[in-house]
């Protein structure tokens, strides 16, 4: 769900990047003297003169280095031309300069841009999305985030989450649950009627400022869930990771922290998306997938006993359904 920063050549407006629209069309490629926009996707034109294009968006560069579209037009120009090295140059400078867009600084800085690369197998695959950039983005995506994942993506979590704990495990007052990844408090809200005490846990301050307008949780924790400081309670009846575990790639720190915070008993239900092939894949949306083969092993690892699995749909991009797994697990 991250979303990617436009392609189009019309960040600035500037007399450079009109110069190199018209330089792009004098190429060949119609579409760059119009004035709405030029997208780098058009360059697979074969008529056009890709040594020219890439000579366009070079003079572009040495106005304004830190261009984006300028900066992915050739990373794509070189890539078609199979010259990967500096295809890949010119992509580690683009995500360079997304990710400067985040206020941090190093070592999350060098973190996201490797993460960034290794989302195009430019680099090795990560444990985790970096929690700086898992900030930010929810902070940023908090003001549309239940907008868009409703009204858009039809999010099926809440309702799944809510069906499955009423059809197979007994709820009470007495339940104490932890929502880990809570957000905004979509999933916890339709179980306020049927657990007594919910707690919330989020790396976003602006996410759960919006939660704790609900008005249903009791306790609201701004930290990394995986992170081994976290101040959390050890006595919970029920933890609950809905489409949160979706930005880390290794479990194994979630799970051990999980265990510390399951009273004994106690059960874990999460979702994940599923992955057919490797036990862990990055995906170009920036979400990890995992399989259940992998699911099975890292629950065995930490002593979890595995009471239900279920596959789902998640949600729906771009018309295609998100599959997913639901999972319960005892402690």
């Amino acid at each position: 769900m991250i979303r990617e920063h436009g392609n189009n050549l019309t960040e600035s407006g500037s007399q450079a990047e009109v110069a190199c629209r018209q330089s792009l069309a004098s190429a060949g490629f119609a579409y760059g003297h119009t004035p709405a926009s030029f997208h780098w996707s058009q360059l697979v034109n074969p008529r056009g003169d890709k040594s020219a294009a890439i000579e366009a968006y070079m003079e572009l560069l040495r106005q304004e280095p830190e261009n984006r579209s300028a900066l992915q037009g050739l990373a794509y120009l070189y890539q078609i031309a199979g010259r990967q090295d500096q295809a890949r140059q010119y992509r580690r400078r683009l995500f360079e300069v997304e990710a400067s867009q985040y206020g941090v600084n190093e070592p999350a800085l060098t973190d996201i841009v490797n993460y960034l690369l290794a989302k195009t197998g430019d680099a090795e695959l990560p444990d985790r999305m970096p929690s700086a950039l898992i900030q930010k983005h929810f902070d940023n995506y908090a003001d549309y985030f239940e907008d868009h994942l409703t009204d858009q993506l039809e999010y099926c979590v809440p309702q799944l989450i809510e069906s499955f704990l009423n059809e197979h495990i007994i709820l009470l007052n007495t339940v104490k649950l932890l929502d880990i990844g809570c957000g905004t408090g979509l999933v916890a809200e339709r179980l306020q009627a049927v657990v007594g005490t919910i707690d919330g846990l989020d790396i976003s301050e602006k996410m759960l400022a919006k939660a704790k307008v609900r008005g249903i949780y009791s306790q609201l924790v701004q930290a990394d869930f995986t992170a081994t400081d976290a101040s959390i309670d050890n006595d919970y009846s029920l933890i609950m990771a809905a489409d949160a575990l979706n930005y880390q790639g290794q479990l194994s720190p979630v799970f051990e922290n999980v265990n510390k915070w399951l009273s004994v008993g106690g059960t874990f239900i999460f979702t994940v998306e599923k992955s057919e092939n490797k036990n862990i894949s990055l995906m170009s949306t920036g979400r990890f997938q995992h399989s259940p083969k992998y699911i099975d092993k890292i629950a065995a690892q930490h002593q979890f006993e595995k009471l239900h699995e279920q596959e789902v749909i998640l949600r729906r991009e771009q018309g295609q359904a998100v599959i997913g797994m639901l999972y319960c697990l005892k402690h």
